[in-house]
Protein backbone atom coordinates (compact mmCIF):
# COMPACT_ATOMS: atom_id res chain seq x y z
CA UNK A 1 0.00 0.00 0.00
CA UNK A 2 1.43 3.40 -1.00
CA UNK A 3 1.75 5.94 1.79
CA UNK A 4 0.12 9.23 0.93
CA UNK A 5 2.64 12.10 0.69
CA UNK A 6 1.12 15.47 1.57
CA UNK A 7 2.13 18.66 -0.20
CA UNK A 8 5.07 20.23 1.55
CA UNK A 9 4.46 23.76 2.67
CA UNK A 10 7.46 26.09 2.55
CA UNK A 11 7.68 29.55 4.03
CA UNK A 12 9.55 31.14 1.12
CA UNK A 13 10.60 34.32 2.95
CA UNK A 14 11.93 32.34 5.89
CA UNK A 15 13.71 29.88 3.61
CA UNK A 16 15.47 32.68 1.75
CA UNK A 17 16.45 34.40 5.00
CA UNK A 18 17.78 31.17 6.53
CA UNK A 19 19.85 30.19 3.48
CA UNK A 20 21.21 33.55 2.41
CA UNK A 21 24.78 32.47 3.20
CA UNK A 22 24.55 29.15 1.28
CA UNK A 23 25.99 28.54 -2.14
CA UNK A 24 23.67 27.39 -4.87
CA UNK A 25 25.05 23.87 -4.53
CA UNK A 26 24.51 23.87 -0.77
CA UNK A 27 21.05 25.38 -1.20
CA UNK A 28 20.12 22.69 -3.72
CA UNK A 29 21.28 19.86 -1.45
CA UNK A 30 19.47 21.39 1.52
CA UNK A 31 16.17 21.61 -0.38
CA UNK A 32 16.61 18.00 -1.54
CA UNK A 33 17.20 16.96 2.09
CA UNK A 34 13.99 18.74 3.13
CA UNK A 35 12.04 17.02 0.35
CA UNK A 36 13.43 13.61 1.24
CA UNK A 37 12.68 14.17 4.93
CA UNK A 38 9.09 15.28 4.15
CA UNK A 39 8.52 12.08 2.23
CA UNK A 40 9.55 10.18 5.39
CA UNK A 41 7.34 12.03 7.89
CA UNK A 42 9.79 14.95 8.17
CA UNK A 43 12.60 12.68 9.35
CA UNK A 44 16.04 11.77 7.99
CA UNK A 45 16.91 8.27 9.15
CA UNK A 46 20.18 8.07 11.10
CA UNK A 47 19.76 4.59 12.56
CA UNK A 48 22.39 2.94 10.36
CA UNK A 49 26.14 3.30 10.77
CA UNK A 50 26.57 4.81 7.28
CA UNK A 51 23.67 7.24 7.53
CA UNK A 52 25.78 10.18 6.37
CA UNK A 53 26.57 8.43 3.10
CA UNK A 54 22.91 7.41 2.67
CA UNK A 55 21.67 10.98 3.24
CA UNK A 56 24.46 12.32 1.04
CA UNK A 57 23.25 10.10 -1.80
CA UNK A 58 20.01 12.10 -1.92
CA UNK A 59 21.72 14.36 -4.45
CA UNK A 60 23.99 13.46 -7.34
CA UNK A 61 26.81 15.67 -6.07
CA UNK A 62 28.25 13.53 -3.29
CA UNK A 63 29.90 15.53 -0.54
CA UNK A 64 29.59 14.04 2.95
CA UNK A 65 31.23 17.06 4.56
CA UNK A 66 28.60 19.36 3.04
CA UNK A 67 25.87 16.98 4.12
CA UNK A 68 27.17 16.90 7.69
CA UNK A 69 27.45 20.70 7.68
CA UNK A 70 23.79 21.09 6.55
CA UNK A 71 22.61 18.56 9.14
CA UNK A 72 24.37 20.43 11.90
CA UNK A 73 23.13 23.84 10.70
CA UNK A 74 19.46 23.14 9.88
CA UNK A 75 18.52 19.88 11.62
CA UNK A 76 18.36 18.52 15.12
CA UNK A 77 19.12 14.97 16.12
CA UNK A 78 16.61 12.81 17.99
CA UNK A 79 18.73 10.33 19.86
CA UNK A 80 15.88 8.10 20.95
CA UNK A 81 14.41 7.79 17.47
CA UNK A 82 17.78 8.02 15.73
CA UNK A 83 16.75 10.54 13.11
CA UNK A 84 17.40 14.17 12.10
CA UNK A 85 14.56 16.65 11.81
CA UNK A 86 14.08 20.29 10.88
CA UNK A 87 12.07 22.01 13.60
CA UNK A 88 9.94 24.16 11.28
CA UNK A 89 9.34 21.26 8.91
CA UNK A 90 8.27 18.71 11.53
CA UNK A 91 5.90 21.30 13.06
CA UNK A 92 4.39 21.77 9.60
CA UNK A 93 4.11 18.00 9.16
CA UNK A 94 2.29 17.62 12.48
CA UNK A 95 -0.01 20.53 11.57
CA UNK A 96 -0.85 18.91 8.21
CA UNK A 97 -1.60 15.62 9.98
CA UNK A 98 -3.93 17.33 12.45
CA UNK A 99 -5.81 19.05 9.63
CA UNK A 100 -5.95 15.82 7.64
CA UNK A 101 -7.26 13.81 10.59
CA UNK A 102 -9.85 16.47 11.39
CA UNK A 103 -11.01 16.53 7.77
CA UNK A 104 -11.18 12.73 7.68
CA UNK A 105 -13.19 12.66 10.89
CA UNK A 106 -15.53 15.33 9.58
CA UNK A 107 -15.94 13.49 6.28
CA UNK A 108 -16.66 10.22 8.09
CA UNK A 109 -19.22 11.92 10.29
CA UNK A 110 -20.89 13.43 7.24
CA UNK A 111 -20.80 10.08 5.49
CA UNK A 112 -22.25 8.34 8.56
CA UNK A 113 -24.96 10.98 8.82
CA UNK A 114 -25.76 10.69 5.12
CA UNK A 115 -25.70 6.91 5.31
CA UNK A 116 -27.94 6.97 8.36
CA UNK A 117 -30.33 9.38 6.65
CA UNK A 118 -30.33 7.20 3.54
CA UNK A 119 -30.91 4.09 5.63
CA UNK A 120 -33.72 5.82 7.49
CA UNK A 121 -35.30 6.72 4.16
CA UNK A 122 -34.90 3.14 3.03
CA UNK A 123 -36.33 1.83 6.27
CA UNK A 124 -39.20 4.27 6.00
CA UNK A 125 -39.75 3.28 2.38
CA UNK A 126 -39.55 -0.42 3.25
CA UNK A 127 -41.77 0.12 6.26
CA UNK A 128 -44.31 1.96 4.13
CA UNK A 129 -44.06 -0.74 1.48
CA UNK A 130 -44.48 -3.49 4.08
CA UNK A 131 -47.32 -1.58 5.71
CA UNK A 132 -49.02 -1.13 2.35
CA UNK A 133 -48.51 -4.82 1.59
CA UNK A 134 -49.89 -5.81 4.99
CA UNK A 135 -52.84 -3.47 4.55
CA UNK A 136 -53.50 -4.96 1.11
CA UNK A 137 -53.26 -8.53 2.45
CA UNK A 138 -55.46 -7.68 5.42
CA UNK A 139 -57.93 -5.99 3.10
CA UNK A 140 -58.11 -9.10 0.89
CA UNK A 141 -58.42 -11.34 3.93
CA UNK A 142 -61.17 -9.18 5.44
CA UNK A 143 -63.06 -9.12 2.15
CA UNK A 144 -62.84 -12.89 2.00
CA UNK A 145 -64.22 -13.26 5.54
CA UNK A 146 -66.99 -10.74 4.85
CA UNK A 147 -67.99 -12.76 1.78
CA UNK A 148 -68.29 -15.85 3.98
CA UNK A 149 -70.45 -13.94 6.43
CA UNK A 150 -72.64 -12.62 3.62
CA UNK A 151 -73.22 -16.20 2.47
CA UNK A 152 -74.67 -16.82 5.92
CA UNK A 153 -76.56 -13.51 6.12
CA UNK A 154 -78.40 -13.67 2.79
CA UNK A 155 -79.92 -17.04 3.72
CA UNK A 156 -81.28 -16.26 7.18
CA UNK A 157 -84.86 -15.15 7.73
CA UNK A 158 -84.49 -12.95 10.81
CA UNK A 159 -82.10 -10.23 9.57
CA UNK A 160 -81.59 -8.09 12.69
CA UNK A 161 -78.37 -6.39 13.83
CA UNK A 162 -76.16 -7.15 10.85
CA UNK A 163 -73.16 -5.19 12.15
CA UNK A 164 -73.02 -7.01 15.48
CA UNK A 165 -73.74 -10.31 13.78
CA UNK A 166 -70.81 -9.77 11.41
CA UNK A 167 -68.40 -9.02 14.29
CA UNK A 168 -69.53 -12.13 16.16
CA UNK A 169 -69.34 -14.27 13.02
CA UNK A 170 -65.76 -13.17 12.30
CA UNK A 171 -64.78 -13.85 15.92
CA UNK A 172 -66.12 -17.41 15.69
CA UNK A 173 -65.07 -18.27 12.14
CA UNK A 174 -62.36 -20.67 13.30
CA UNK A 175 -64.93 -22.47 15.44
CA UNK A 176 -67.12 -22.98 12.38
CA UNK A 177 -64.15 -24.47 10.56
CA UNK A 178 -63.40 -26.75 13.50
CA UNK A 179 -67.00 -27.98 13.56
CA UNK A 180 -66.92 -28.35 9.76
CA UNK A 181 -70.01 -26.14 9.39
CA UNK A 182 -70.45 -24.22 6.15
CA UNK A 183 -72.11 -20.77 6.02
CA UNK A 184 -75.17 -22.33 4.34
CA UNK A 185 -75.49 -24.98 7.03
CA UNK A 186 -75.10 -22.29 9.66
CA UNK A 187 -77.94 -20.25 8.17
CA UNK A 188 -80.15 -23.39 7.98
CA UNK A 189 -79.53 -24.06 11.67
CA UNK A 190 -80.41 -20.48 12.58
CA UNK A 191 -83.59 -20.60 10.47
CA UNK A 192 -84.54 -23.83 12.22
CA UNK A 193 -84.14 -22.07 15.56
CA UNK A 194 -86.41 -19.26 14.36
CA UNK A 195 -89.11 -21.67 13.15
CA UNK A 196 -89.14 -23.46 16.49
CA UNK A 197 -90.35 -20.26 18.19
CA UNK A 198 -94.07 -19.57 18.56
CA UNK A 199 -93.40 -16.13 17.14
CA UNK A 200 -90.37 -14.84 15.22
CA UNK A 201 -90.05 -12.01 17.74
CA UNK A 202 -89.02 -14.58 20.37
CA UNK A 203 -86.12 -15.81 18.23
CA UNK A 204 -82.63 -14.81 19.29
CA UNK A 205 -80.96 -12.15 17.23
CA UNK A 206 -78.33 -13.62 14.88
CA UNK A 207 -75.42 -12.18 16.92
CA UNK A 208 -76.87 -13.53 20.19
CA UNK A 209 -77.49 -16.96 18.69
CA UNK A 210 -73.98 -17.12 17.22
CA UNK A 211 -72.34 -15.93 20.42
CA UNK A 212 -74.26 -18.56 22.43
CA UNK A 213 -73.14 -21.18 19.88
CA UNK A 214 -76.72 -22.16 19.17
CA UNK A 215 -75.48 -24.09 16.15
CA UNK A 216 -74.14 -26.71 18.58
CA UNK A 217 -77.31 -26.95 20.68
CA UNK A 218 -79.72 -27.81 17.88
CA UNK A 219 -77.96 -29.70 15.08
CA UNK A 220 -79.62 -30.50 11.78
CA UNK A 221 -81.40 -33.87 11.76
CA UNK A 222 -82.72 -33.86 8.20
CA UNK A 223 -79.82 -35.72 6.63
CA UNK A 224 -79.81 -39.52 6.63
CA UNK A 225 -77.31 -41.07 9.02
CA UNK A 226 -74.93 -43.80 7.96
CA UNK A 227 -74.56 -47.22 9.57
CA UNK A 228 -72.37 -45.76 12.30
CA UNK A 229 -74.85 -43.04 13.27
CA UNK A 230 -72.95 -40.16 11.64
CA UNK A 231 -74.59 -37.62 9.36
CA UNK A 232 -72.70 -37.54 6.04
CA UNK A 233 -71.42 -34.07 5.06
CA UNK A 234 -72.36 -32.62 1.71
CA UNK A 235 -68.98 -32.62 -0.09
CA UNK A 236 -70.07 -29.70 -2.28
CA UNK A 237 -71.58 -27.54 0.47
CA UNK A 238 -69.17 -24.67 -0.30
CA UNK A 239 -69.57 -24.82 -4.06
CA UNK A 240 -70.63 -21.16 -4.27
CA UNK A 241 -67.23 -20.13 -2.87
CA UNK A 242 -65.29 -22.49 -5.10
CA UNK A 243 -66.90 -20.93 -8.15
CA UNK A 244 -65.36 -17.61 -7.03
CA UNK A 245 -61.94 -19.19 -6.59
CA UNK A 246 -62.17 -19.20 -2.81
CA UNK A 247 -61.93 -22.09 -0.42
CA UNK A 248 -62.79 -22.34 3.27
CA UNK A 249 -60.53 -23.77 5.97
CA UNK A 250 -62.56 -26.99 6.26
CA UNK A 251 -62.58 -27.72 2.51
CA UNK A 252 -60.94 -30.89 1.18
CA UNK A 253 -58.93 -30.91 -2.05
CA UNK A 254 -60.60 -34.09 -3.31
CA UNK A 255 -64.08 -32.55 -2.91
CA UNK A 256 -63.12 -29.44 -4.88
CA UNK A 257 -61.46 -31.48 -7.63
CA UNK A 258 -64.46 -33.81 -7.84
CA UNK A 259 -66.81 -30.85 -8.20
CA UNK A 260 -64.62 -29.51 -11.01
CA UNK A 261 -64.57 -32.88 -12.78
CA UNK A 262 -68.34 -33.19 -12.47
CA UNK A 263 -68.76 -29.86 -14.22
CA UNK A 264 -70.47 -28.07 -11.36
CA UNK A 265 -69.61 -24.62 -12.67
CA UNK A 266 -66.05 -24.18 -11.36
CA UNK A 267 -63.82 -22.58 -14.00
CA UNK A 268 -60.16 -23.40 -14.63
CA UNK A 269 -59.26 -19.88 -13.47
CA UNK A 270 -61.12 -20.41 -10.19
CA UNK A 271 -59.29 -23.69 -9.63
CA UNK A 272 -55.92 -22.04 -10.22
CA UNK A 273 -56.82 -19.25 -7.78
CA UNK A 274 -57.37 -21.97 -5.16
CA UNK A 275 -53.92 -23.40 -5.85
CA UNK A 276 -54.77 -26.23 -8.24
CA UNK A 277 -52.81 -26.91 -11.41
CA UNK A 278 -55.14 -27.75 -14.26
CA UNK A 279 -53.67 -29.24 -17.43
CA UNK A 280 -55.10 -28.39 -20.83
Amino acid sequence: MTTKVWKMGIGVDQLIADTVDLSDKEFGKYVRMLCYAWKNKAKLDASRYNYIERIDNISKDNDTEMTQYLLNKYFKYNEEGQYYYNTAQIEEWERVQRVSNANTKSANERWDADAMQTQCKRNTSNSNSNSNSKRKNNSNKNKYIVDIFNEFWVNIENKIGKGQAEKTFIKLINDFAGENISPKQLSDLYNKHCKEQSDIKFAKHPATWLNAKGYLDNPMETATKDDFGFTPKDPFRNLSFWKKGRRLPMDIDQDIMEAYKQGKGITKEAMEKMGFTIDG
